[in-house]
């Protein structure tokens, strides 16, 4: 098999080779003190990388620029002792153990930062301020997200409620003007999204979109299950758009006999929209009393 090129195999050794950087900055701190020139410093750097490909050995810089003979060990020693204030006797000793164990000793010996205690107290009342306006919010907010389901859909089984009790004739007497004429302003009603009035072969007699009458009601394919409570037949849906939609369905009927039925579509996500506005209110509200206080501690 071929050997590999030896410019190849440098260049490898260049790209994973990396000079410690106490090397890097004992050549400048000799160039510093003239004991190299920026040439020789490179050379020797040179001749450093040489070594690693030729032999797979690292040899320190100090002892590479005593081998080539452009310092002596002392002057080395020297640079190295003032440089990073340790102390090495000679240049077989364990310098970069010495000068990381300094460096420790150092970090070691800073201050620990220490707060002052009224920024302490500051930030302990605000801690609490906020946990408690978090936890209480979620807690209102819950409620209030359930008494608004429970308008809504009150709203919706009103509505529901007065077109039952208005549609009897206008059916019987196949009058879809009238008929549409009682739903016409449904949507006007916030929350509600459709009203629909469909005979007994579930044909649209009346819909809040005159589009659709005269076409078949059907119930959407995602419903969910129907529940029934109080004569009220209830499932959830999304529309085309997305919308989340709870449908209100009843049924018409003159002395016993079934008309057709009344559906009425109340917006869930109508809910969600008005808690998503409770929850910006308070978070904006929260955000101002923590830089208030803030304001007050600092200034």
């Amino acid at each position: 098999m071929q050997l590999l090129p030896k410019k190849f195999l440098s260049t490898i050794q260049n790209l994973v080779w990396r000079r410690p950087p106490e090397d890097r900055k004992l050549g400048q701190v000799l160039i510093e003190r003239g004991i190299l020139t920026e040439n020789q410093l490179n050379d020797v750097l040179a001749a450093q990388r040489q070594r690693l490909i030729e032999t797979g050995q690292a040899v320190r810089l100090g002892h590479m620029m005593t081998e080539l003979g452009l310092a002596t060990e002392a002057e080395v020693v020297a640079a190295i002792n003032e440089n990073f204030e340790i102390s090495v006797a000679s240049l077989s000793d364990n310098i970069r153990e010495l000068i990381i164990d300094r460096r420790a000793a150092l970090v070691h010996r800073l201050p620990t930062p220490i707060l002052p205690i009224w920024f302490k107290l500051c930030m302990g009342m605000l801690l609490i301020v906020t946990v408690t306006i978090v936890s209480f919010s979620y807690f209102m907010i819950n409620r209030q997200k359930t008494r608004l389901f429970d308008q809504t859909v009150s709203v919706g089984t009103v509505s529901l409620n007065y077109f039952v009790d208005n549609a009897p004739i206008p059916l019987i007497e196949n009058d879809i003007l009238s008929l549409n004429t009682l739903i016409k302003a449904a949507t006007a009603t916030e929350g509600l999204r459709y009203a629909v009035i469909t005979d007994t072969q579930g044909l649209i007699q009346a819909h809040t979109d005159v589009n659709h009458i005269g076409t078949q009601w059907n119930i959407p394919e995602n419903a969910e299950r129907p529940v029934t409570r109080g004569g009220i037949t209830y499932f959830a849906f999304a529309d085309p758009s997305g919308e989340r939609i709870l449908n209100l369905t009843r049924d018409v009927g003159f002395q016993d006999k079934p008309l057709g039925k009344v559906h009425v579509g109340v917006s869930l996500d109508f809910i969600e929209h008005l808690v998503d506005k409770e929850k910006q209110a308070i978070a904006v509200m929260t955000l101002g009393l923590v830089s208030f206080g803030l304001g007050i501690a600092i200034f």
